[in-house]
């Protein structure tokens, strides 16, 4: 791959982490707050980005067990199903 290619991997992974690390700290600091099931979605999508897909399917389970029939739900099976989570 040319050293563009590299780069945006590279950037992608960097981008990727950091919105690992802001989802954990919204739905770990705040549980109850209405942001919470949504952080965990974007936790989850962020963790298969870094390569991580069965922590990201482990994630995307959290949500229907923390907040069942949360407006994110139908979000989280599309993203269940796209990782072929168990």
């Amino acid at each position: 791959p040319s050293g563009r290619a590299r780069a945006s991997r590279s950037n992608q992974r960097r981008h990727a982490a950091r919105s690992a690390r802001r989802s954990s700290t919204v739905a770990s600091g705040a549980p109850a707050a209405p942001l919470a099931p949504k952080a965990l979605l974007r936790l989850g999508e962020s963790l298969d980005k870094l390569g991580k897909r069965q922590d990201a399917c482990l994630t995307l389970n959290e949500v229907g067990i923390r907040y069942p029939g949360s407006d994110v739900a139908a979000d989280v099976a599309a993203r269940q199903q796209e990782f072929a989570c168990p």
